[in-house]
């Protein structure tokens, strides 16, 4: 029985110019009442929290099915959801972003399959983008059956032995605290604020080869980065500067996830290892932080996040991280 977890988002982390102060409507089509080149702007900083959904099904998180139950009950935009509570997706929104990059929202509803509603929130497959992103509707998907969305692609994370700068040098990212400081590219510090992780073993990575993680190799993002290999999961984004990035993405410097750099030579998906953890590093806001020397992102969440979290994650993640 799979449990993904997500960070999901309410209206508030947006601007919709169509319908200010909500998530776009879903159409008699299963898709937003959006048209292709309509505009939103991620703002960020609003309702968000982390839910771990269980579907006993498959791995993919299916608008015709109504199996997809919350693990734990959830306070969210004011409402708290039971543990059992069905959650179903309603539509995807594929945009292209002022920043160069391509981003993939899921909207969802705290129901079972219903039309014509406002979605209860939504999430991001992968990557984010940075607050303040203009963010252009290019194409949408119904996320039923042959389209409905695969919970691995949700990940973005390190894997264990990647070296996170902090205030004090670096550290492996299974060695961080709460108390621990992330050095940023803006040259700032930041707090960590979580690090949950997650356990892949040799089973599951058979069974879902989406989780094996790409492999970069040291120096293959040119200047001599990464020092170290390094293993991410496919949608992790790094910072990227270099001619090939302007050949490749029509830009000087972007974020590209990990999956779309295995077109270069020294980066590619480990078909060998046996086993992985998944680790998220979650900061205040959107960082480009340095892994193993070479920067890259980190994940968000809004301030309510950890208040959002039940008691038990709470106390688990303050026990699992001594401060």
């Amino acid at each position: 029985m799979p449990d993904f977890t997500v960070a999901i988002f309410a209206a508030n982390n947006f601007s919709n110019p169509q319908n200010p102060g909500f998530l776009p409507s879903e159409d008699a089509a299963y898709m937003s009442d959006l048209v292709n080149g309509d505009q939103m702007t991620w703002l960020g900083g609003g309702e968000s929290a982390l839910i771990t959904i269980t579907d006993p099904v498959d791995s993919t998180f299916n608008e015709a099915q109504s199996n997809q139950t919350l693990q734990s009950g959830v306070t969210f935009d004011g409402i708290t959801y039971s543990a059992g509570q069905v959650v179903t997706p309603t539509y995807v929104i594929i945009f292209s972003g002022s920043d160069g990059n391509t981003y993939t929202l899921t909207s969802f509803n705290f129901s079972g399959n219903t039309n014509n509603e406002i979605p209860d929130g939504a999430f991001w497959e992968g990557s984010m983008p940075p607050a303040g992103t203009v963010l252009t509707v290019t194409n949408e998907i119904n996320p039923a059956f042959g389209t409905s969305r695969d919970y691995n692609d949700f990940v973005t994370c390190f894997c264990t032995g990647t070296l996170i700068e902090t205030l004090s040098g670096p550290k492996p990212i299974e060695a961080l605290k709460l108390t621990d400081h992330i050095r940023c590219e803006n040259g700032e510090y930041t707090k960590v604020r979580m690090i949950p992780n997650r356990h892949v073993s040799a089973n599951e990575l058979s069974k879902n080869p989406k989780l094996r993680p790409v492999k970069i190799t040291a120096g293959a993002l040119g200047c001599g980065l990464p020092i170290h290999d390094t293993w991410v999961s496919r949608q992790h984004r790094m910072y990227v500067s270099s001619p090939i990035c302007k050949r490749m993405f029509g830009t000087d410097v972007a974020l590209v996830a990990a999956i779309k750099l295995t077109e270069l030579p020294g980066i590619y998906i480990d078909e060998e290892i046996e086993e992985v953890t998944y680790w998220q590093l979650v900061l205040s806001q959107h960082e480009v932080i340095f892994a193993n020397s070479a920067p890259s992102e980190s994940f968000l969440l809004g301030e309510n996040a950890f208040k959002a979290l039940t008691p038990e994650a709470r106390q688990e993640i303050s026990s699992i991280f001594q401060t």
